[in-house]
């Protein structure tokens, strides 16, 4: 019988450590779920009437949107400094994981810019010294030969030209492959359409339509003109 127990015993034991594990999955999902839910209810709504834009923001530095930075488009640049930057959009000063609406990673000399556009109450976090440009102030990116070859986004009408490019496969030893993402706004916005595009060592080019408006994310590809 004390055998028959034991082995009962011994059986239920990983049961029992699965319980816990859901347990405290639930237990911790709810309590984000929570904060995620106050952070949306006591979003400041306050805005300083008399701030002014600047040419440009930068720092290690976790801006609030309409109390320290305007609201509106930015370009996000490295500072050609630190070897990666990295940019954030959130709900919450804390960037709680369900509050980002927008992160992303720039590499001095390999990647040109990605858009951000923020909204009143909203922070706006530059990490590592990225650079936040008003688009107003930006400047577009210079095609070298025609060809856009760093990695990143480009506002199609402001960086490159509405029209028909190339979309070419750039080889490289980690990656087998390259990639686009076309969209009609940026990352931030609500119900953007996105399109997606790959090339490779079987296919390593195709034709792409770009308008104005839109915005390319390019990785391990050139943009090159017909």
């Amino acid at each position: 019988m004390k055998k028959f127990l034991k082995v009962v015993l011994l059986l239920l034991i990983p049961f029992f450590f699965l319980f816990l594990f859901l347990v405290y999955f639930v237990v911790i999902d709810t309590f984000e779920q929570r904060q995620y839910a106050l952070s949306q209810r006591n979003t400041t709504t306050y805005v300083n009437e008399s701030l002014e834009l600047q040419p440009n923001y930068s720092g290690y530095f976790n801006y609030l949107v309409g109390v320290e930075i305007p609201e509106g488009e930015y370009k996000i640049i490295p500072n050609g400094e630190n070897e990666t930057s990295q940019a954030q959009i959130s709900l919450d000063e804390e960037g709680h994981r369900l509050n980002i609406l927008a992160s992303q990673t720039i590499r001095n000399g390999k990647t040109h810019a990605f858009y951000f556009k923020v909204k009143n109450g909203q922070y706006l976090y530059l990490k590592s010294g990225a650079i936040a440009i008003p688009l107003i102030h930006a400047s577009p990116y210079t095609a070298m030969d025609g060809k856009y070859v760093l990695d990143g986004q480009y506002k199609v009408g402001f960086d490159i030209p509405a029209g028909d490019y190339k979309l070419v496969y750039r080889p490289d030893k980690k990656n087998n492959s390259g990639k686009a993402s076309i969209t009609n706004g940026l990352i931030s916005d609500k119900d953007v359409d996105s399109k997606f595009e790959t090339v490779d060592t079987e296919t390593p080019s195709k034709v792409i339509t770009l308008s104005k408006g839109q915005y390319i994310e390019i990785q391990q590809c050139i943009i090159e003109p017909i």
